[in-house]
């Protein structure tokens, strides 16, 4: 269950020149945008470095989700999202190899923190020589100094509810975002039964 899209003004300090910040509720929730009392966040284990484990994640089908991502970021930023992107929490870089098949004069970076995930990436990329000279998957756990920052448009699609600290992924935009950068952060909401599967000491899930 998704909940809705709207804009923010970020937290002190963050990137304040990017053009756009969009969040999903959890997010807001989350960050203090909105009483803590008012979420309970479980998030999830922050790396899914277990290789059986990346490859049934990158074997799902997330086709219809991902694109409709690539066509909100060309709704949003209809003159496009400038010449560096960074897709934060790439995992199998599913939504790194559609930003650089739509933004063709662009280079994307596509960042994880768990290496079995970047392989399945970097195995993909060697299947379309086409796209290597433009992307490239890189590991970083967040939070990382030694990213360097300038990018113009700051990607993050359902790395929020990994992070046990959600504060980092703020830091990480302010770090990375150029001025006027275009940010875009998406995130899971957990249904209101799964909250309370939890609550009643059942194994909900997202």
């Amino acid at each position: 269950m998704i909940g809705s899209l709207g804009t923010i003004t970020p937290p002190m300090g963050v990137a304040r020149g990017a053009r756009h910040y969009w969040w999903m509720a959890e997010a807001v929730a989350t960050l203090g945008f909105t009483s803590r009392a008012a979420m309970d966040r479980v998030p999830e284990p922050e790396l899914m470095d277990d290789a059986q484990q990346a490859l049934a994640y990158a074997s799902a089908d997330f086709s219809a989700g991902d694109q409709a991502l690539i066509d909100r970021l060309q709704e949003l930023f209809p003159t496009g999202l400038g010449v560096r992107l960074i897709d934060l929490g790439c995992g199998p870089g599913n939504i790194s190899f559609l930003l650089a098949q739509r933004y063709t004069d662009a280079s994307v970076l596509g960042v994880d923190g768990a290496a079995a995930m970047l392989e399945l990436a970097v195995l993909a990329l060697a299947q379309q020589p086409g796209l290597q000279p433009r992307l490239r998957f890189s590991h970083h756990l967040l939070p990382d100094a030694g990213l360097p920052g300038g990018f113009s448009a700051v990607i993050s699609n359902s790395l929020l509810h990994h992070l046990h600290d959600p504060a980092v992924l703020w830091q990480a935009v302010r770090q990375l975002a150029a001025p006027a950068a275009c940010v875009y952060i998406k995130d899971l909401r957990r249904p209101a039964r799964a909250r309370q599967g939890r609550a009643d000491g059942a194994a909900g899930c997202c």
